[in-house]
């Protein structure tokens, strides 16, 4: 519970506090973004840790052992541009739950070298497609960010808990009902380092 008010505290932090705490000066993303473009596909999961506050007290509140504070789906379109899936709640976005950026957008939202990209290992014949899929629709759908942080319930949905939703529920792809936090309510962002489950394709962010 004390998880969930203090990740509910970090959105409720106004734009300034965005600017106050900020410290990275801003450099060329572009070889990074080349980087991740290159390996990741329809499917992955990209993550990053977030410039401001937010992104900031987020990894406080979860205390895992490196530093993310946001995830998304990778899709890529017919011309080949990558994008991501995600939810975003309006406290730091101009719209409240599923959206989609471009994958330059993502990366350069987080902090320099903290990107980090995995795949889901899956016996699946096309299991990435299937993710994708998933994703697209909660996008269609318009579901809202869920503010509550409670994985348990998804009406309304936070970043980490649409991979929770597609991967574990939906796909029954990956299991997470023994995951840290899960019998709260709150899914972070540990599970990644798992490879017996995941590839890593991204992985020497910073700690």
């Amino acid at each position: 519970m004390k998880r969930i008010i203090l990740i509910g505290s970090a959105l409720a932090l106004p734009i300034f506090l965005w600017l106050f705490f900020r410290t990275e000066e801003r450099e060329d993303r572009s070889e990074e973004i080349k980087n991740v473009a290159e390996v990741v596909e329809t499917g992955d999961i990209v993550f990053r840790y977030g410039t401001g506050a937010t992104g900031r007290l987020i990894v406080v509140a979860l205390n895992e052992p490196f530093r993310i504070s946001h995830c998304g789906v990778v899709v890529q379109k017919e011309d080949g541009s990558k994008h991501v899936i995600h939810s975003v709640s309006n406290a730091v976005s101009e719209r409240d739950g599923m959206q989609m950026c471009t994958l330059d957008q993502f990366i350069e939202n987080g902090r320099p070298h903290t990107i980090r990209a995995v795949r889901a290992k899956s016996t699946i014949e096309n299991a990435g497609v299937l993710i994708a899929r998933h994703a697209y629709q909660h996008l269609m759908n318009r579901t809202t960010f869920d503010h509550d942080f409670d994985v348990r319930e998804h009406s309304t949905i936070y970043c980490s808990e649409l991979l929770y939703l597609i991967l574990h529920e939906e796909l029954k792809m990956v299991d997470f009902s023994h995951d840290a936090g899960v019998s709260e309510g709150v899914f972070g962002f540990a599970w990644a380092a798992d490879t017996t489950r995941f590839e890593h394709l991204v992985w020497d962010a910073k700690p």
